[in-house]
Formats: structure tokens, C-alpha cells, sequence
């Protein structure tokens, strides 16, 4: 098991990859993805879905959904989270 992490640490740790995120000059990626091996840099653990089928067609079906969400609202943005219903 790992080791116990504090909200502060967790939080630390959020800005940091944030502020790596947001170079996008490192990146070069501003409004492109940014594939999977260039942000295990981040030290993020990953899970590659893309080799399951049933799982890639649902988070396809949910990112779609998603869309036209976003879009018959017209709205700018919007942001996931765990505590979003």
C-alpha cells in the first residue's frame, strides 16, 4: 500500500502539474491532447484504455454525450468532477 497523503500534499501536487500542464511551450499542445508517454513525464499514473473495447466505447459514448451537452447549452466551459451529478 502507499503511504498516507495529506490534503495539503494532494493539493501541492495538483498545482504542480497544473503549472506543468499550462507551459505550453514545453507542450505545444495548446487546444491538441497530449499523448500518453509525454505526460508519464508528470510522474502520473496512467491507465491506457485503449486496448479495451468495451470500456473505450463507453467513455466514447460518455465524452459524446458530453459534447452535445456542452453544446445545445452553449456553454464555454465546463468541469467534471467526482461530486458533479
Amino acid at each position: 500500500m502507499g503511504q498516507l497523503v495529506t490534503l495539503e500534499q494532494k493539493e501541492l501536487r495538483a498545482e504542480e502539474i497544473a503549472k506543468e500542464l499550462s507551459n505550453n511551450s514545453k507542450w505545444k499542445s495548446h487546444s491538441r491532447p497530449i499523448n500518453i508517454d509525454a505526460l508519464k513525464e508528470l510522474k502520473l499514473k496512467i491507465e491506457d484504455f485503449s486496448s479495451d473495447l468495451t470500456l473505450r466505447n463507453l467513455i466514447r459514448d460518455y465524452c459524446d454525450l458530453l459534447s452535445d451537452y456542452i453544446i445545445s447549452n452553449n456553454l464555454p466551459i465546463f468541469v467534471q468532477t467526482r461530486k458533479f451529478v
